[in-house]
């Protein structure tokens, strides 16, 4: 290409009209080699194995719009008995017309290729040359320019045409190619031609896996909690450190791991689940997995080289996950940056610091202000194991997001930085993402304990009080205020005789004694006689004499109501209202 800048100047290889012929034949995109992809002798049982076959190469650069140009490429397959020990070609009449008297070799560009296990010395290749002198003595070959470290030699043989050796050992990983400036001359004339001899790997070394995880080696994927058997993980990646004709890399697990039961993987390096998460924790008992998966190359070779990759899976959920909220902006933007994201974000997630994104979805707030949110979830990459947002609660600081806004802002304006609450909470998990809400909680919950405890001391103290009044309540006794009241009746003459049918007014008095109180007490003894031994006529001399004792306490102003004085009575005696018995007088 005659572009000298990039993308425009660089080419790309490729084989067009794929078809079973392609097949067998595979173009390096960068350098535009060919090299053989099958085992050749597959051919034999084909009409095209003694009959040359063509491809169609397409070279493209980069640049906008692609610059393209075609050709094709003719392809003898030769019997297996056939040696060919010198690589020559015969000037084609693309070739510059040759003059018939001057020094020349045969053509101004030769191609050629040698694998680095090749022994030296070793000749690799004769270039012919024309119009040469009758004696070889005065024709000298040398190499002017492109053999670096001293590699080939080139010299006049017999015939008077230049050989090629190669006298030390090539190294592919080293240099994967030469470009050799030749010249032929004689006395009074010269000629130049370049050779571009290309060291083919000898498969010393097996496939190499590419790791996305920066400086950690091994894959690290999760699974969600409730993911469905045939769930995706991760996919494994493999590049050989020759040219891409080492065949088709097969993958496969490890059998020896002993996790690898519930995982597969697929030519491709697709690596899937083959039941649920549910049902691999419950069968294993745990949430982390490691096995490893082995990729090998040379199929159809009897000598395999093989290269191994650990894999590392955790069950994660929402307690695992946190949310990079951004605003003003489409999600691949941010599939672009991710790794500059991770890469701050790191610096505040402590022991936690291989951040990995695990989806990117839109969204549109109560501002009606459009977002992506990205969730995110750390791995300890000493552990292997995935981290709590509460073992890096630094990163949810209103400090830590200015900072964090602060360095992104040439690219990204970020929203917020959270987690996902409501699902947290629906699991039972952490809620409090900083120190300042787990201090507001605990004040919350204090005044809660609080509150129920003085509700707790008052319901005892209620009943307490209840116990209290229905032990000491006072018993019921009758009411002395319904009992109506009488004055007293005075008779202006005493009565005469024995008057027994006299009128007067009375009323009951009942007043609460005791069964000691109960039984009739004489009131006097004359001579140690009982008062209730007289007959009749002492009954009307006390009773005359009651009534004027009587006339005489009721003239004075000192009156005492019986209804006080049974009162009075009952209390000093202390009575049980159960043991009184009521008297009337």
């Amino acid at each position: 290409d005659q572009d000298r800048t990039a993308p425009n100047n660089e080419i790309r290889y490729r084989i067009k009209e794929r078809d079973t012929n392609e097949s067998y034949v595979n173009v390096d995109p960068k350098s535009g080699l060919l090299t053989v992809e099958k085992n050749l002798r597959l051919l034999a049982n084909k009409k095209i194995s003694n009959l040359p076959f063509q491809l169609n190469i397409e070279a493209a650069d980069d640049g906008t719009p692609k610059r393209s140009s075609e050709t094709l490429v003719s392809i003898d397959v030769e019997p297996v008995e056939t040696i060919t020990t010198i690589l020559t070609r015969m000037p084609s009449t693309s070739d510059a017309m040759f003059s018939n008297n001057k020094l020349q070799f045969s053509q101004r560009n030769y191609f050629t290729s040698i694998s680095e296990s090749i022994r030296s010395p070793h000749l690799l290749l004769v270039l012919p040359v024309l119009n040469k002198s009758a004696n070889e003595r005065f024709t000298t070959c040398s190499i002017i320019s492109g053999d670096y470290g001293g590699i080939f030699s080139i010299s006049t043989n017999s015939e008077g045409n230049c050989d090629l050796r190669m006298h030390a050992l090539l190294d592919r990983e080293t240099v994967d190619s030469y470009q050799l400036n030749v010249s032929v001359k004689t006395e009074q004339q010269v000629d130049h031609a370049i050779v571009h001899v290309t060291v083919l790997d000898t498969y010393d070394n097996g496939p190499k896996f590419i790791y996305n995880n920066d400086e950690y080696n091994g894959y690290f994927a999760a699974l969600s909690t409730d993911a469905s058997s045939f769930a995706f993980l991760t996919t494994v990646q493999t590049k050989n450190v020759g040219l891409k004709n080492n065949s088709v890399i097969v993958y496969s697990l490890d059998s020896f791991s002993m996790d690898s039961k519930y995982f597969m993987v697929d030519l491709s390096g697709k690596i899937q689940t083959k039941m649920s998460a549910s049902q691999m924790m419950k069968d294993s008992q745990k949430n982390y997995f490691n096995f490893r998966v082995i990729a090998c190359d040379s199929s159809y070779t009897v000598k395999k080289l093989c290269s191994k990759a650990e894999i590392f899976v955790n069950i994660i959920s929402n307690s695992n996950r946190f949310i990079l909220s951004v605003l003003n902006t489409e999600p691949h933007h941010l599939i672009i940056a991710k790794r500059e994201i991770a890469k701050i974000l790191r610096e505040f997630t402590g022991p936690c610091k291989l951040l990995l994104l695990e989806s990117i979805e839109g969204r549109t707030n109560i501002k009606k202000q459009k977002h992506v949110d990205m969730r995110w979830y750390a791995i300890n990459p000493t552990t292997k194991r995935s981290c709590e947002f509460d073992e890096y609660s630094k990163l949810f600081d209103n400090s830590t997001i200015r900072m964090v806004a602060e360095k992104l802002k040439q690219r990204l304006i970020i929203g917020e930085i959270r987690i996902n609450l409501k699902n947290v909470f629906s699991e039972n998990a952490l809620f409090l993402t900083n120190f300042k809400t787990v201090s507001a909680a605990i004040i919350v919950l204090a005044v809660a304990i609080t509150v129920g405890a003085l509700l707790g001391i008052c319901v005892i103290c209620l009943y307490y009080m209840r116990h209290r009044v229905k032990r000491h309540s006072k018993h019921e006794y009758p009411n002395i205020n319904q009992i109506p009241k009488f004055d007293a009746i005075f008779l202006p003459n005493p009565p005469t005789g024995n008057t027994h049918d006299m009128l007067y007014e009375s009323q009951m008095l009942e007043m609460p004694m005791g069964e000691e109180n109960s039984m009739l007490k004489p009131v006097g003894k004359i001579n140690g006689i009982s008062a209730a031994a007289y007959g009749s006529n002492s009954y009307d001399l006390d009773l005359k004499q009651s009534y004027q004792n009587y006339a005489q306490n009721a003239l004075s102003d000192k009156k005492i109501f019986v209804e006080e004085k049974m009162f009075s009575v009952s209390e000093r005696s202390g009575l049980h209202p159960q043991k009184n018995k009521y008297i009337g007088f």
